[in-house]
């Protein structure tokens, strides 16, 4: 994706500026491929919850086949697996807004 975003760019002018170019279409790429992917990630989280709360709702009222247990079983490790993987990625965004913005008490002590 990155490689075709790179050899897609057709520019003139100076270096720097079609660098730079060249740099802000890879990010727009990079940038609509994650929001595609997220997008992709959220349904079948969504869907995963979604089943894992029916198998919920069905061994309420009857016992589950081992089958139904099974499923269930992978069902909330999947879901496990997405909430870690989600709260790594916040982690990380708020590790880089805190690079890039600082400390706005740090900022107030040393001017």
């Amino acid at each position: 994706m990155v490689s075709q975003a790179w050899n897609s760019f057709t520019g003139s002018g100076p270096p720097d500026e079609a660098l730079a170019a060249k740099l802000r279409i890879i990010k727009n790429a990079i940038k609509n491929w994650r929001r595609k992917e997220y997008e992709k990630e959220m349904k079948m989280f969504d869907g995963s919850k979604r089943r894992v709360l029916e198998l919920d709702s069905n061994a309420e009222s009857r016992n589950l086949s081992e089958a139904k247990i099974s499923e269930w079983h992978e069902g909330k490790k999947k879901l496990i697996e997405m909430e870690d993987i989600r709260r790594l990625d916040l982690k990380q965004k708020s590790k880089v807004k805190w690079t890039v913005e600082g400390d706005e008490i740090a900022n107030f002590f040393m001017p």
